[in-house]
């Protein structure tokens, strides 16, 4: 999720509000992850912080990340986990 963050808000940003907001306790939770950045951030910041989050993930285990307004953040997620655990049985 970093790397997303990164490309947004660059380093020192992105070491900011993990740090000062504890995202890194909420990681695996994106949920919660998301209630943190958007206590924070609210919108359109998180929307466009989270998006950065997801393509990113997408890219990483070589997936094609298609934008959606019906598929919320914590559900982008959870997708593309169960596509790389997928990957991984094959």
């Amino acid at each position: 999720m970093v790397e997303g963050m990164r490309g947004i808000i660059g380093e020192s940003g992105t070491q900011a509000v993990i740090i000062n907001w504890k995202l890194e306790d909420c990681m695996d939770r994106p949920h919660e992850f998301h209630e943190r950045l958007y206590s924070v951030l609210k919108e359109p910041g998180t929307g466009v912080i989270e998006r950065s989050i997801v393509k990113e993930l997408y890219r990483a285990i070589g997936e094609h990340y298609r934008a959606s307004e019906q598929v919320n953040f914590e559900d982008s997620i959870h997708l593309a986990r169960r596509l790389f655990l997928t990957k991984e049985e094959f």
